[in-house]
């Protein structure tokens, strides 16, 4: 559980009968909000993680006001901020490090938090 620092879990079971039951949005939430969301930037164009623009004063801690940018497509206007959870962000960074590149596609206000 959270308590012990991890992720929450779930079996098979309990998911197929949360999809079944058309419980999306729950099943969002639990997975995400209450366990271990992580916000990111992510390209439009190629799908890839963005980086954040070294500037002059550049804190070790991102800002509101900072820049990001693809450094594949060299892309600085098409770069949309996603929330995923942590887990697979990590499984993204491990296949990258095995030379496997995940698209991540962005699509606007899926799940709008206004």
């Amino acid at each position: 559980m959270r308590s012990r620092d991890g992720g929450l879990r779930l079996g098979e079971m309990e998911r197929d009968a949360i999809i079944a039951h058309a419980m999306a949005k729950f099943l969002h939430e639990k997975m995400m909000y209450n366990s271990d969301a992580y916000s990111t930037y992510v390209c439009d164009i190629c799908g890839l993680f963005a980086q954040r623009a070294i500037r002059k004063i550049n804190k070790a801690w991102p800002t509101a006001t900072d820049v990001y940018f693809c450094s594949y497509c060299k892309n600085y206007n098409k770069i949309s901020k996603v929330m995923i959870p942590y887990a697979f962000k990590l499984l993204l960074q491990e296949l990258m490090a095995m030379c496997i590149a995940p698209r991540i596609r962005v699509k606007k206000d899926i799940y709008s938090q206004h």
